[in-house]
């Protein structure tokens, strides 16, 4: 019964962080998306603005990828915003 038990937590909390990753990648992508369309840029002038290739950007912006905080920092300073603007972490805990 303790290894039932050791494994149902293991699960409970992969199932917690591929939420949480759900979350962040629908939090990062509708702020991308909101804030870029703000400036009146397409994707492919915000990768180029914060040095990214159009696929890249187009992968973060679609929720595909997780980018490094490198990453966002640059896209943050394409944007001129703060990376809380990208990602408030207040609303992801």
């Amino acid at each position: 019964m303790r290894y039932i038990n050791c494994c149902r937590t293991v699960a409970s909390n992969q199932e917690k962080d591929m939420l949480s990753d759900k979350l962040i990648r629908g939090t990062l992508s509708s702020n991308l998306r909101r804030l870029r369309q703000a400036k009146g840029w397409s994707q492919d002038r915000l990768a180029k603005e914060a040095g990214l290739t159009t696929v890249g950007y187009g992968s973060i912006e679609r929720g595909e990828t997780i980018p490094r905080i490198s990453t966002l920092a640059k896209i943050a300073a394409a944007l001129g915003c703060r990376l809380d603007e990208l990602l408030p972490i207040s609303s992801l805990v």
